[in-house]
């Protein structure tokens, strides 16, 4: 895309303010907080917070002050998964650390746990983080890793990156799996991160039970006894964790649509993209761009986007679904650029694809082609005449117009395009550009089934709560089907540019040679395609119990209109399951 909103600005002091408005009420702003010295800069402070946040230096010396605390050589706490995780890190959270750990989730949930692990020493700290089944003493000849008879655990650490091209600011961002040891290095009095997935697919409701080891490597500990007493001494941090799977099971398949607008061929890709909801991949146009044969025809040879078409197909049969693709980045800039604005040739190239992915195995509603990506006004003739053209030639072709308001202004210059267009994006704050705009939507955006928003967040410091976990809370509010996302992986034209060293976009994912990492927008998204899901049991039971349709009426809204919040989702989430558990107690 060739122009896209940020949200975010920069202020002088390295504080950030993100104006979002949403509903068309008052806009909404505040801003994440960059500390530029761990002295005088406040860390982790929330966009409503108090204004004198406490320093790093104020943290450190109220551990330091506690007896208790300062005993301690690693504490652990649970954080928000949208909290503030700019560098140098220690939540607030750190100065109430937890002595166990109480989980819940839904049967069908990828449920997080995300861990601030405080070295409360002046030294770093090379530290162990497992997860064991509960045993009978410490020493064993063979530990359970895990939770006793929980299937899947995956367990992640936070990594820093830098999130501006000079490198003055960083932030953990990325999550990639924990290294064969389970060790993190701490710095002296900071936090890292660990990040635990709990999936509960398919398993049964009941209580599952183990313990968290924190182990300082470099730090005191020995067994003490003789024989099965051994009874241990040291620096050690042992929590017991009760997780608890409630008698309700989610949807497998995503309540509203994802796209994404950008997707690499590499099969941890598409489990990652499977555990956000996403059944769309993205297929460049410019995959097409074939000369015609002798007979005048255009007889596709396509190598690149045979091989992701077929990739895709097997990687989500392993999950149980059919993907959908989408043309993207767009079919009338195509044709003036390679087809020399040649209408007859953009016919034939049309009908050519559509045969292509017919042969592909790909049906006429599984796949899409971008007309335009966000055209400006004045573009608007041409791009309606290409999708006249496109529907007297092909009008199986399922054609997508991505519209900005900020380019066209007026939404009357849209009426012509409605007979043509089967797929309509609009960008997530075109609601707010007044009653035409918002009149144009209401109308259009029950016409298919993948009319969807979008979002451009392409920022390191891109708000978590606002811009990732409450995506999927605004789709729900404005009764939408589906939500667009453009970076789920940084790339230009389907070569895909990743590499940690390379540029600062705030992607949903990252890749790595040839696997797929996620970072805590991809997380916080995936969070709320689960709030969702929470909705649509009550939507389900709501035929015949009343207390779920008057939850419903005001559950998305609350989420909305509380954004500087960002503990609003898990409550109205909690309140769902408590609500779903109670009523089906009833039945």
């Amino acid at each position: 895309m060739e122009t896209k909103l940020i949200h975010a600005a920069k202020r002088p002091n390295g504080a950030r303010t993100l104006f979002f408005t949403l509903l068309m009420a008052a806009a909404i702003h505040g801003g994440n907080t960059r500390a530029q010295n761990a002295a005088t800069q406040p860390v982790g402070q929330e966009r409503n917070s108090a204004p004198k946040a406490l320093t790093v230096l104020e943290k450190q010396a109220i551990l330091r002050g506690n007896a208790a605390l300062s005993a301690q050589k690693i504490l652990i706490s649970p954080v928000g998964i949208t909290s503030d995780f700019a560098l140098p890190w220690l939540p607030d959270e750190a100065l109430t650390p937890v002595n166990r750990l109480s989980i819940r989730a839904a049967v069908n949930e990828w449920k997080p746990l995300a861990l601030a692990v405080t070295n409360n020493t002046d030294e770093y700290q090379e530290t162990r983080v497992v997860i064991e089944a509960e045993g009978p003493r410490w020493l064993s000849h063979a530990p359970v890793l895990g939770l006793e008879n929980f299937t899947t655990i995956v367990m992640r650490q936070g990594s820093m990156m830098r999130e501006t091209s000079d490198g003055r600011y960083a932030l953990i961002d990325s999550l990639p799996c924990m290294n064969e040891s389970h060790s993190i290095l701490i710095p002296p009095h900071q936090s890292s991160l660990v990040w635990i997935d709990f999936n509960t697919e398919g398993m049964k409701p009941g209580k599952y039970t183990g313990r968290l080891l924190a182990i300082p490597l470099c730090g005191a500990g020995e067994f003490k006894g003789k024989g099965n007493n051994l009874e241990y001494t040291g620096d050690a941090c042992v929590l017991p964790i009760e997780f608890v799977i409630d008698d309700i099971e989610l949807p497998r398949e995503p309540v509203k649509g994802l796209i994404m607008d950008s997707s690499v061929p590499l099969p941890n890709a598409v489990r990652l993209y499977n555990e956000l909801g996403c059944r769309w991949y993205c297929i460049s146009i410019w995959c097409f761009a074939e000369a015609k044969n002798d007979q005048g025809d255009f007889a596709f040879k396509a190598p690149v986007a045979e091989r992701d078409i077929r990739f895709y197909q097997q990687e989500a049969a392993k999950y149980g679904f059919r993907p959908k693709f989408q043309v993207m980045y767009s079919a009338w800039s195509f044709a003036t650029r390679m087809l020399k604005d040649n209408k007859e040739d953009f016919q034939k190239w049309l009908k050519a694809l559509s045969a292509f992915m017919q042969a592909h195995d790909v049906r006429p509603d599984e796949w899409y082609l971008e007309i335009q990506d966000e055209p400006w006004a004045n573009e608007l003739p041409a791009v309606l005449e290409y999708a006249k053209l496109a529907k007297a030639a092909a009008p199986e072709v399922r054609l997508l117009l991505t519209v900005v308001a900020g380019r066209i202004k007026d939404a009357s210059l849209l009426e012509d395009f409605v007979p043509y267009i089967d797929v309509w994006t609009f960008h997530r704050t075109d609601w707010q550009k007044g009653k035409e705009w918002l009149a144009f939507i209401e109308r259009v955006k029950h016409a298919s089934p993948d009319n969807n928003i979008y979002t451009c967040e392409t920022e390191m410091f891109s708000l978590l709560h606002q811009n990732y976990r409450t995506l999927p809370w605004f789709v729900e509010c404005q009764d939408f089907p589906a939500v667009s996302v453009y970076q789920g992986f940084r790339y230009t034209y389907n070569q895909c540019q990743y590499d940690f060293k390379g540029g600062t976009n705030g992607t949903l994912n990252l890749v790595s040679f040839q696997d797929a990492i996620p970072t805590l927008r991809g997380m916080a998204v995936r969070q709320g395609m689960t709030d969702l899901k929470y909705l649509a049991v009550l939507k389900q039971m709501s035929p015949r119990h009343p207390k779920a349709r008057e939850f419903l009426e005001t559950a998305a809204s609350r989420v909305i209109q509380n954004l500087e919040d960002r503990n609003m989702p898990d409550k109205v989430r909690e309140e769902a399951a408590s609500l779903i558990l109670r009523l089906k107690q009833e039945e």
